[in-house]
């Protein structure tokens, strides 16, 4: 099978708000989570926008030539060469029901084109499609307009993006009504959590990470080492302050760490159903990701756009997951401006401009 560089340009798909989608979708999207190549969707109104309901993947093709395959220059196991060949089949399939099901929705679509070209075993492909709005007649939702790098693109309710040798993204607007105008409560949420959280047997440190407006953390980073650095930093545009207030627990059994993520979780959507004008982001399911930390949930400040998150003085809260081999971990994170986590964060008691102070062991 050759090898196919897919490049669908863009896929910009109306569908209806208040929570209905096109059933073609849903499909989709059940069927690329049955089989692994997806494993959650986000929901997410923030910065003033209305609630999207957003998924990605990527799923790169291989070329299945009877050739067997080597790994430096000798042959693999036969049992790990045939587990190898089924997962290459199994995104061939994933790749075909994908585009059979574009090819379903250009059926639908008011506005649509198509490029093809194939050459010495290259293949692309562009698409690009307009679905009216289930119930109008208007052609008003049209595609999002390519701007640049730092715009991206905008003015579509719906969009598909299908790039590179198999990576699909899809984004699409669930209830237009549902915008993040108000800040989220976060008081209000932490002391819905708390009797999760109370549970003395349950491991905990915190961690403070702040940043006066005197101090340069963008120039720091840049000589920083390695342990005195971030996983992550941001918020930088409007102001070099900020404030961060971890409280990390750890658990070493599984059932236990997953039964607690779930009722923070259901206290979340419970939260988000309430006050469905809070600015929040949101995953699907709960999911614990190795060696990184993971955010399933936020509440932030509503600001506008073209405004940084970074100047407004509001609390704003984060929930996060990890596993090591060490155990599964839940950080909930109540901060201001600047958001950030140093590397070293199960070390790391507080982390104030460029003075570090460590635990005597690790978390």
């Amino acid at each position: 099978m050759k090898r196919l560089f897919l490049y669908i340009i863009l896929l910009a798909a109306q569908l209806t708000c208040l929570a209905q989608t096109n059933p073609k979708v849903d499909s989709l999207y059940a069927y690329l989570k049955a089989k692994g190549f997806v494993k959650y969707y986000t929901l997410c109104n923030k910065g003033n926008e209305p609630l999207k309901k957003e998924f990605h993947i990527s799923m790169p093709l291989h070329d299945d030539n009877p050739s067997p395959i080597l790994r430096n220059g000798k042959r693999i196991p036969e049992a790990q060469e045939r587990k190898i060949r089924e997962g290459w089949a199994a995104e061939r399939n994933a790749y075909n029901y994908v585009r059979e099901t574009l090819a379903e929705l250009m059926e639908e679509s008011t506005i649509s084109n198509s490029y093809e070209y194939h050459k010495n075993g290259a293949d692309t492909i562009a698409t690009n499609i307009i679905i009216k709005k289930i119930g109008e007649d208007t052609h008003e939702y049209l595609l999002y307009r390519y701007q640049d790098d730092s715009k991206r693109f905008n003015a579509a309710n719906r969009m598909f993006s299908f790039r590179g040798t198999g990576t699909l993204t899809y984004s699409g607007i669930v209830d237009s009504t549902h915008t993040g105008s108000k800040d989220f409560d976060v008081k209000t949420f932490l002391k819905e959590i708390a009797p999760i959280l109370s549970d003395k047997s349950i491991k905990r440190r915190t961690l403070l990470c702040k940043f006066d407006a005197g101090f340069d953390v963008r120039e720091y980073t840049k000589t920083a080492s390695s342990d005195k650095g971030f996983n992550y930093l941001f918020g930088l545009e409007a102001s070099s302050s900020g404030e961060n207030n971890y409280t990390i627990y750890k658990f070493t059994n599984e059932a236990k760490a997953r039964e607690v993520l779930c009722r923070i979780m259901e206290c979340a959507r419970k939260h988000t159903a309430e006050n469905p004008t809070e600015s929040y982001f949101m995953c699907s399911d709960e999911v614990f990701e190795p060696f990184t930390p993971f955010t399933l949930f936020g509440g932030y400040s509503s600001y506008g756009k073209g405004m940084q998150r970074s100047a407004y003085a509001n609390d704003c809260v984060e929930v996060q997951t990890e596993m090591d081999n060490n155990g599964f971990y839940i950080l909930v994170n109540v901060f201001k401006g600047i958001n950030c986590l140093p590397n070293d964060w199960k070390k790391i008691k507080s982390f104030i401009n460029d003075k570090v102070v460590y635990y005597d062991d690790e978390l």
